[in-house]
């Protein structure tokens, strides 16, 4: 089948090639993998129709969730054939798409890899996945193998998969580690794409890490994750790193300070910052066995400057240090307490209740703070006044958990970086613009 609409060059070297057994296309955000997802699907029904087959499955298409083939892979597939002038016929109680050529019918199964144990007894020409990388990489695996198996029917026959890298997640095992000569990827840099946005390619390069740029805008293999968890933070004087001998003298009568406060039985964390250009300096830290302390402490070393507090929500739990909860004790200290939350509020001033970040989406947005793609600093670090968090900066590190990697947590490590993360995400959101309040 001859492909008459526009591809870009990583694109039609995808869609064209079908006779590679497994075939990956690995791309940055918005570079164009669901199109040629789709395109691709559409070339190997035409390619394999061979005569009317009634509503035998003789194709398959993954998704990470159902609901993304109802509301993502649905649509998109509707409109490429639309453009391509192909004609179908949607089942959706069977969620069966039915191709029409003149050389006969093809249905293609639409499915979710969290569904993959319900792919039994079908024999498929092809079997495609999108985004696989975003599922966990046993999911993945399952899902794949699952897929891959039903592939044993067609002229043309091939599992094909288009994803963001995630890291070392199933993608990079399946094509690197254990790379034949049946296997074959793409790669897909989304600076290349004219029709991206170039305004929001900016906004990745200034709130991703250059590590996390690499993988999920230019398409490169490697790890979002390297051994140390905040691999870009250096003991260099900032412009060259993210040291600063700026302390609380340097406060201004009336400015605001900002704290991150981490809440722990008999151990809470709050690490103390001052607004600088467009991001912050960390000048101070307490550690303390109870919030009352906290409070003690800010009360009477920042008499007159008003205090900003982000909070780790779990201190809105009543039973976890007694009748009064450590949030309520913030806001009766006359402290501005701002919480996170997962979910947007339409008043951030009347929300009394929030829930921490993912811890993923956390260090990722401090990350960027410490280094962005843009080469700039925008987190800073008085290491004399904050030796805690400068020291679990430095050290903490990546360790197996299972399958996946997690942040350490032992040495009591985390504490200061979950402390000054909470204020860092609330202000400094993954791919989002900052909002501050600084009086």
């Amino acid at each position: 089948m001859k492909i008459e609409i526009p591809l870009l060059p990583w694109q039609e070297e995808f869609a064209a090639d079908i006779e590679t057994p497994e075939l990956g296309m690995l791309g940055g955000l918005n570079s164009g993998k669901t199109w040629v997802f789709c395109i691709k699907a559409i070339t190997l029904a035409a390619a394999n129709a061979d005569g009317d087959q009634g509503l035998t499955t003789r194709g398959g298409l993954f998704e990470p969730t159902n609901h993304l083939v109802t509301t993502h892979l649905v649509p998109y597939l509707i409109n490429t054939m639309n453009m391509m002038e192909v004609d179908y016929e949607y089942h959706a109680g069977k969620q069966i798409m039915e191709l029409k050529f003149e050389n006969g019918n093809f249905p293609i199964m639409l499915l979710s890899a969290e569904n993959h144990e319900r792919i039994i007894a079908y024999n498929w020409a092809f079997a495609g996945f999108e985004e696989l990388d975003t599922s966990n990489f046993e999911l993945a695996q399952l899902a794949y193998k699952k897929g891959k198996e039903r592939v044993r029917w067609g002229k043309y026959r091939q599992t094909f998969v288009t994803t963001t890298i995630e890291g070392n997640k199933f993608c990079q095992y399946n094509y690197v580690e254990d790379a034949n000569e049946n296997k074959k990827t793409i790669h897909a840099n989304t600076e290349d794409n004219p029709l991206a946005d170039q305004k929001w390619l900016e906004d990745q390069r200034q709130s991703m890490s250059p590590s996390e740029y690499r993988v999920r805008i230019q398409g490169q293999w490697g790890s979002i994750l390297s051994k140390r968890v905040y691999q870009d933070y250096t003991e260099t004087p900032y412009p060259h790193g993210n040291l600063t001998h700026i302390d609380r003298k340097s406060l201004q009568p009336g400015e605001a300070i900002h704290c991150g406060g981490d809440f722990n039985t008999g151990k809470c964390h709050t690490v103390i910052h001052k607004l600088h250009e467009d991001g912050a300096i960390a000048i101070d830290e307490i550690s303390c066995p109870k919030n009352t302390d906290t409070i003690t402490y800010l009360k009477t070393n920042y008499r007159g400057h008003p205090i900003f507090f982000y909070p780790d929500t779990s201190g809105d739990n009543a039973n976890y240090i007694g009748y009064d909860t450590a949030i309520a004790q913030l806001r009766d200290a006359g402290f501005h307490v701002k919480l996170n939350s997962r979910k947007q509020s339409t008043n951030s001033e009347d929300v009394k209740k929030g829930s921490n970040p993912f811890v993923g989406d956390r260090i990722s947005a401090f990350n960027a703070m410490i280094l962005n793609m843009a080469g700039r600093r925008r987190y800073l670090v008085n290491n004399k006044t904050c030796p805690l968090l400068h020291r679990s900066l430095m050290g903490q590190q990546w360790v197996k958990k299972g399958d996946t990697e997690v942040a350490d947590k032992s040495r009591d490590i985390d504490h200061p970086l979950d402390a000054a993360g909470y204020f860092v995400f609330y202000n400094w959101p993954i791919r989002k613009k900052p909002s501050l309040q600084t009086v």
